[in-house]
Order: structure tokens, then sequence, then C-alpha cells
């Protein structure tokens, strides 16, 4: 099951400078300019005004009259950390629940997922493997609930840094190896055999 959605030129914009923002190399106070912005990504600057709105939205810039827009100061190690354990609270509640309401099926959607994250694994692609992590619990989010609970869940994600390296990534395919084993427990035999992958405890 693809859990990937058609993002727009925009939202992919603001996926790139948010992530610059958020690992410092954009630094605090720098100026982003519609000039810039839009010879940077090739689009107008009608397009680089929406970007700047949802990046103002999200708290990663903020204006100054009459000068344009500047990155915002990162946040304290005490709010950073705050947020992330509210994140986790709600990523361990939508795992529960996907635990709880996974069928056999789920072993195989578990397998495409974790091939697809060990071939990111193997060629160093850590940010995409962190995406594929963040698509799942998107769409499980949403799906278990709805879009209030997405809608406090992913400005959490987007203003925080996360953690793209090797032993982060092998975490993260460790994490649904033990998820795929849980689900395989509830249904040790199966007709489908495909499912069914013999597991090292």
């Amino acid at each position: 099951m693809n859990m990937r959605k058609i993002v727009s030129i925009q939202h992919q914009i603001v996926d790139i400078i948010r992530s610059e923002i958020i690992s410092g190399e954009l630094p605090a106070d720098s100026k982003l300019t519609q000039q810039y912005l839009a010879e940077r990504f090739g689009v107008s600057r009608g397009s680089v005004r929406e970007v700047l709105l949802i990046l103002r939205k999200e708290g990663l810039t903020y204006t100054k009259t009459s000068t344009g827009h500047y990155v915002a100061p990162p946040l304290t190690p005490k709010v950073n950390t705050f947020i992330e354990e509210v994140r986790n609270q709600i990523e361990y509640f939508v795992i529960k629940e996907f635990l709880e309401k996974s069928t056999y099926k789920d072993i195989d959607i578990l397998n495409d997922m974790i091939h697809e994250m060990t071939t990111c694994f193997s060629r160093a692609e850590y940010t995409e493997l962190v995406k594929l992590d963040l698509d799942f619990y998107k769409h499980h989010i949403e799906k278990i609930g709805g879009s209030t609970l997405l809608n406090v869940w992913q400005p959490l994600v987007q203003r925080v840094q996360n953690d793209t390296s090797s032993t982060s990534a092998n975490n993260v395919i460790e994490k649904y190896t033990k998820i795929r084993a849980k689900i395989q427990n509830k249904y040790p035999k199966t007709n489908n055999n495909t499912s069914v992958v013999a597991l090292s405890a």
C-alpha cells in the first residue's frame, strides 16, 4: 500500500526550507526574499508568497514591517524536549492502536515497507528512510484519530529536527521488524505463505 500522496510544488519547497531552518543551515534572523526564493526554485513570486505564509504559520519565520521575512530563533532545549515528549506519546498511542486492529494483511504491508527501508539504509539514504517512517505515522494517525489528531501531531514533527543518523535509521527498521513480529504472533498460521516470515528473537 502506497501511503505517499502527491505534494504540491509549494509544499515541496516548504519541506526543503523547513529542513534547512531546523537543521541550522539557515541561521536565525536570515532574510528570506521573494526574489531569491523564486530564482532558486524556479517558481513565481505568488508561489513564494504562499510558501512564506505557511512557514510563518508554523512559527519558523517572522516578518518585519516593510523589510520582509526572517528565520525565527530556534526552540529552547526545554521546549524542544517537551515537544518531543508529546510527539512520542501520540506515536506510542498510534502504534498500540495499530497493533490492536491489525490483520495478517498488514504483515505484507510491513514486509514491503521494511524492504524499502532496508534498501534506503544500504544506500545511506537515511533522510528518505525517516520520511517513510513519518508517512506511516501520518497515514495511521489520520486513520485512527482523524484530522484532529493529525493536526496536533504534524506541527510537532515539523518544528523539531528528525534524527537522520545511521544509528537512528537502523533503530527505525528494528522498530518495524518488532511490530511485524507482534502481528505474526497474532496470526501464526495463515493461508498466505508470503505473509509468514520467520524472525529471530
